[in-house]
């Protein structure tokens, strides 16, 4: 024969530790969802980061093609100065002979 009261107590008891588990585990995965989220901020802002950083080393390759071209533009207007530095010492001593071989 079915005891009622034996029945109430095990219906008492199996309410009493669901309610405890759920006190518990309520927390516990209200928790494990803020972690969850925080996770996600922070996949979010390192997204953020890595564009930004290939955005900055796009950058960098560009300014070290631009450096590369104006120093060898610095190397042609170099070398142009020096070829105008010996024309200019050349037509010195031409002129400079000139005016020796005037005076004569």
């Amino acid at each position: 024969m079915i005891d009622i009261f034996e029945l109430a107590k095990w219906a008492s008891a199996i309410t009493v530790i669901l309610s405890i588990v759920t006190m518990v585990a309520k927390p516990i995965l209200k928790s494990f969802s803020d972690i969850n989220k925080s996770f996600s901020e922070v996949n979010k802002s390192l997204s953020e980061v890595t564009h930004t950083l290939q955005l900055i080393n796009r950058d960098i390759e560009s300014s070290k093609e631009d450096r590369r071209d104006i120093r060898k533009e610095l190397e042609e207007h170099e070398n142009l100065l020096h070829a105008h530095s010996n024309e200019l010492t050349k037509h010195s001593q031409q002129i400079f002979t000139l005016f020796k071989n005037l005076k004569k």
